[in-house]
């Protein structure tokens, strides 16, 4: 009608960008696209560690896609399995990695864990870009060697004992009860055997008195032993 404008249609909706995130993207860099569902998952930590990357949101234009996908383990951390997908011409390589985190093992730290990771998988891909001569491969060597019997002298050679003893007992006049346990170990740890020796006694003992003037008792006796050895 004349007098009224003509609605325009409404503009796509793109992925909100946090406005600390800088815009870190690279001509020739590897295009990734992350796929992690994991509250862990820091996206703006990720492209500020990792520059050499461009992270895109559309996987179609991506030249790896990147998986993460995350498992409760029975000690209350979590089990992160990324995999690292070739699109594109990259089409048909795949290569996984397994990441471990404790319960109590900080955000930062497991954001860190997962970066590291992320680069081991993207490397190879990296490598074939404009900014590979730009790119260098750095090795934390071990700060400290493990004891070894010849490093270190042990009056006890290395072996470690333990031996407990603890009991019980109550009665009255007409019954009684007594109980007592003992356990004796040898454990002896190098980095050639690891040796695991243990044994224990139980003993058990209850007494009654009848009505007839009769006692009656039962005596119940057990022991245990075990012997791990490991190369």
């Amino acid at each position: 009608m004349p007098g009224l404008a003509q609605a325009q249609p409404a503009a796509p909706r793109r992925p909100p960008v946090s406005a600390s995130a800088p815009d870190t993207s690279q001509a020739g860099a590897v295009r990734v696209y992350l796929d992690c569902q994991s509250s862990r998952c820091d996206y703006d930590f990720f492209r500020d560690q990792m520059r050499w990357v461009n992270f895109v949101r559309d996987r179609l234009v991506s030249d790896v896609l990147l998986l993460v996908t995350s498992l409760r383990t029975g000690s209350g951390g979590s089990e992160y399995t990324i995999t690292a997908i070739g699109q594109s011409t990259n089409r048909g390589r795949a290569d996984t990695a397994v990441v471990f985190v404790a319960p109590n093992d900080a955000d930062d730290v497991v954001r860190r864990q997962l970066a590291r990771t992320f680069s081991r998988l993207l490397g190879p891909y990296a490598a074939r870009t404009p900014l590979a001569s730009r790119l260098t491969l750095n090795y934390a060597a071990p700060t400290t060697a493990a004891a070894s019997p010849q490093s270190v002298q042990d009056p006890w050679n290395f072996w470690v004992y333990r031996v407990s003893v603890n009991g019980f007992g109550n009665g009255e006049k007409r019954q009684s009860f007594v109980n007592g346990f003992s356990t004796i170990s040898a454990n002896r740890v190098t980095q050639s055997l690891k040796v695991n020796l243990s044994a224990n006694l139980g003993y058990d003992q209850s007494r009654f008195e009848l009505g007839d003037g009769k006692t009656f008792t039962t005596i119940q006796r057990n022991d245990g032993q075990l012997a791990v050895l490991r190369l």
